[in-house]
């Protein structure tokens, strides 16, 4: 791929692309073959998790928030990274006082990717495994028991999307965070629309 971008006269300093190809093979979940192009590659991407001392210290940047603030973020972000800088921002630009006020503020006003979440959870819905989960996790406590693989491939894509994350503490798939169960909520509503 270098050659196809760079003279070999002119050295060029390129950002390192890494070709994982067919050592993705224990991740294909149906077990047919190795993943080898790239667009299966990119969508295996899924996001990281702030944990409390990250936002924590984000906090500390942008004003004095307490423990019990912190927890409340966690809780409704799942740490998920885009949603508590949103929330950041919106303290640091003094638009809100507070993290809870900062939620209120999301919830009425909503993010803009949030419509694109919902978008691609109602595509996905039109599966009947991944439609299942949802509506498990929505009807019993928030949890999905993590038992055999007979729904791997469908929480897969829910885990990819970034809708669930596991929680090890109970051995169950939950969702990422309370802004995805709403957003959840509303697209499974919206399933036959």
């Amino acid at each position: 791929l270098r050659s196809l971008y760079e003279d070999a006269a002119q050295a060029r300093r390129l950002p390192a692309l890494v070709l994982l190809g067919h050592s993705l093979s224990a991740l294909d979940l149906e077990e047919k073959g190795p993943v080898s192009s790239l667009l299966r590659i990119s969508s295996l991407y899924t996001v990281t998790s702030l944990l409390e001392g990250e936002v924590g210290q984000m906090a500390a940047k942008v004003k004095n928030v307490s423990p019990v603030e912190i927890s409340e973020i966690l809780h409704w972000t799942g740490g998920h990274p885009h949603l508590v800088q949103a929330i950041f921002r919106l303290i640091q630009v003094e638009e809100v006082k507070t993290p809870r006020e900062s939620i209120n503020f999301i919830l009425r006003e909503r993010l803009p990717a949030f419509d694109i979440w919902v978008q691609r959870l109602k595509v996905a819905l039109k599966s009947p495994e991944v439609s299942r989960i949802i509506s498990t996790l929505l009807s019993r406590k928030g949890r999905f028991l993590r038992s055999g693989y007979e729904h791997r491939a469908s929480v897969l894509e829910l885990l990819v999307q970034g809708w669930i994350r596991l929680d090890s503490a109970e051995n169950a798939w939950v969702f990422h965070s309370e802004f995805h169960r709403r957003l959840a909520a509303e697209a499974y509503g919206q399933r036959g629309r």
